[in-house]
């Protein structure tokens, strides 16, 4: 009989290690998700940042007439490379695979005299207004 109560000692502990380990697997599980959730909600804030600097810089120098400013691009988002491309009326961000787009509002909008489309990539970019024509220069 002895035996037999140390054989159902073992079988409860086995019981309750195994719910122990489910439990803590769940738990792990929803943790995951909801980092997942943070960090995309993360890169599409700051897409959105990115593309409105952009377009609000090229706003700028062309209400405001003559105007000479910059802006920076990253080379990453949260590790993730970042591609830009600007297009006739609309700037287009690609973070691997997810995209996020802005308007923007200019007349004439040039990259060192070339018209869109043209990409943009990481580093410092100078806009000028020069005659009504926004350049950005980099």
């Amino acid at each position: 009989m002895i035996c037999t109560k140390k054989a159902q000692v073992s079988i409860e502990l086995l019981i309750a290690l195994i719910f122990v380990f489910a439990l803590f697997a769940t738990l792990q599980i929803i943790f995951f998700e909801w980092d997942l959730k943070t960090l995309k909600t993360q890169e599409g804030i700051l897409m959105q940042d990115i593309c409105t600097m952009i377009s609000s810089s090229i706003y700028d120098a062309n209400t405001i007439g003559f105007v000479s400013s910059n802006f920076y691009i990253p080379p990453t988002i949260i590790g993730k490379n970042l591609t830009i491309a600007v297009y006739e009326k609309y700037i287009l961000l690609n973070l691997e695979g997810r995209e996020h787009s802005c308007f923007y509002i200019a007349k004439y909008l040039t990259k060192n005299n070339a018209s869109p489309p043209f990409n943009l990539s990481n580093g410092t970019y100078y806009l000028e207004n020069i005659d009504g024509m926004v350049n950005i220069r980099g």
